[in-house]
């Protein structure tokens, strides 16, 4: 077993000399599901953690996910503690410490849907009075804690995911559903709802930000850009 093991390691190196020397890029999140979340098992997980796992090892990199709040997250970039984050490229603390792609990865966009005449939602005001239906462990950009005030007067169902939460609103459970388009999208690949009217409540873009203190991060940040447009252009993405 140990010459097995000792061939298979040679095997390798002759086959993808950088296999063993690839670098280890540590990439940071923060919980904002369902773009990036930690599940129940503490591994991370959402929509951004699977793009980064089909281009970060195609660009010829490992990685690492972890969690972190926003701020430390900012700091851990400037100081070289972190080499990624995926997400917006415009605040501020990142503005000298980081370099950042001009590739749009996603564009993450919260929308309001409804199957009845109702007018849009603008503000989390809107929802005052309201019946809603919304994904449960989602945080909808800090409106979450406004939703389940009960001052607020807000009726709201829970459910699972987004394939069961347009079920209930093909059923009119409720006058409204808050969902991502990305995962909406594909929800509704599966059953067609007349009538669905949907406005767009919020949206960013998520780009690859670097710090300046990864080694190489120029190339890095050049190769995983590379590798993204060649996956999209591809299909794979």
């Amino acid at each position: 077993m140990k010459y097995i093991k000792i061939f298979l390691i040679i095997f390798l190196t002759f086959l993808f000399p950088n296999f063993s020397q690839a670098q280890t890029l540590k990439m940071g999140y923060i919980e904002f599901p369902p773009v990036f979340f930690t599940d129940a098992q503490k591994n991370p997980k959402g929509i951004v953690i699977d793009l980064a796992s089909k281009i970060i090892p195609e660009a010829g990199y490992k990685f690492e996910a972890s969690s972190y709040p926003i701020k430390r997250l900012c700091d851990y970039l400037a100081k070289g503690k972190l080499d990624l984050w995926i997400g917006l490229k415009t605040l501020p603390e990142l503005k000298d410490t980081t370099i950042k792609g001009k590739s749009e990865i996603l564009k993450i966009t919260l929308n309001a849907y409804t199957v009845k005449k109702l007018p849009d939602i603008k503000t989390k005001e809107d929802l005052i009075y309201k019946s809603i239906i919304i994904i449960r462990g989602f945080s909808y950009g800090g409106w979450i804690n406004f939703i389940k005030d009960p001052k607020n007067q807000i009726a709201f169902i829970e459910t699972e995911d987004h394939r069961a939460a347009f079920r209930m609103l093909k059923a009119k459970r409720a006058d409204y559903l808050l969902g991502y388009e990305n995962p909406s999208k594909k929800a509704l690949k599966d059953f067609k709802l007349t009538n669905l009217k949907q406005n767009t409540i919020s949206s960013f873009g998520a780009y690859f930000v670097i710090s300046k203190k990864t080694p190489d991060a120029e190339n890095v940040l050049l190769n995983l850009e590379n590798t993204y447009k060649k996956l999209k252009k591809s299909g794979k993405l």
